[in-house]
């Protein structure tokens, strides 16, 4: 796995980017599930930022099998599940939902990949069977 970090500051504010990329080729027989989380704060609003994530997330489907899973959070000051762990191929035609997203005001992540890796570890030995 390949990753990239970026980082832009505003004034007070810091944005930090994480692009993550996997290398080689992923066997058939091995699911994956891809939790996306995506921040709907107050400074996801400015300069097309709120926009970009959905885009980008809406690639995800060149990247999924049809033994993964996916599911799709939001978080500023609340975590909003848009989509619970689903089988990939169904997943992707529901994440047409993201274009009705809302901004809020905070940023909790902690609270986010809480909720995310809770979920997983509850829906994966269902979902992976």
């Amino acid at each position: 796995m390949d990753f990239e970090v970026y980082v832009s500051r505003s004034g007070e504010y810091s944005d930090v980017e994480v692009r993550l990329s996997a290398t080689g080729t992923q066997t058939p027989s091995t699911p994956a599930a891809f939790l996306l989380l995506i921040d709907t704060s107050k400074s996801m609003g400015e300069h097309g930022k709120l926009a970009q994530a959905v885009e980008i997330a809406g690639r995800l489907k060149a990247s999924t099998g049809p033994s993964d899973v996916v599911a799709v959070y939001t978080f500023d000051e609340k975590v909003k599940t848009v989509l619970p762990l689903t089988p990939a191929p169904k997943a992707l035609e529901k994440a047409k939902r993201l274009d009705q997203v809302k901004l809020g005001t905070y940023t909790f992540l902690y609270q986010a990949l809480s909720k995310a890796l809770d979920d997983l570890a509850a829906g994966s030995r269902s979902l992976f069977r």
